[in-house]
């Protein structure tokens, strides 16, 4: 799903991931917004895209809160106003990334591609006592599915 060489018709390429994996920073954050907002379609048409959630793990909370809500700009010693504050950007923190430099862009839900679909709603909660050992068990089932069906409007790096 992320890649340096998606191909274009005119036998081009596209990317949606760093030429080489960098951890999260002002740098970075800035080089992955702007490749989302001028991604083009496999014809070189321009997709208009906002990106407007980065995804962490749960080691990079602090980074991505310093990025995202830091009146100046983080890790300089200057004053220099952060331009990331006013992008309307926020983050999510996914306690499942195994990988704790990860990090990903989303654009706006109508721009990205990614799917979940819900097989089997959550039930309501049951309950009841084992007879043979009087412990109380719980029992809630669901089922989903997720997956893409294009890599557009997302864009992620595994971290330097």
């Amino acid at each position: 799903m992320f890649s340096t060489a998606h191909p274009m018709l005119d036998a081009s390429t596209q990317a949606n991931k760093p030429t080489t994996d960098v951890d999260l920073s002002v740098t970075s954050l800035t080089a992955g917004i702007t490749t989302v907002e001028k991604y083009e379609d496999e014809m070189g048409l321009k997709q208009p895209t906002k990106a407007n959630l980065l995804v962490v793990a749960v080691d990079n909370w602090n980074v991505a809160e310093e990025l995202l809500g830091s009146e100046f700009k983080p890790f300089v010693a200057n004053n220099e106003i952060n331009a990331l504050m006013k992008r309307d950007m926020s983050f999510f923190i996914w306690h499942y990334l195994t990988d704790v430099d990860a990090w990903f862009i989303l654009a706006e839900k109508a721009a990205h591609k990614l799917k979940f679909f819900w097989r089997v709603r959550m039930g309501a909660l049951r309950r009841g006592n084992d007879f043979d050992t009087t412990n109380l068990k719980h029992l809630q089932r669901m089922r989903f599915s997720v997956g893409n069906s294009h890599w557009m409007g997302t864009y992620g790096s595994s971290g330097g």
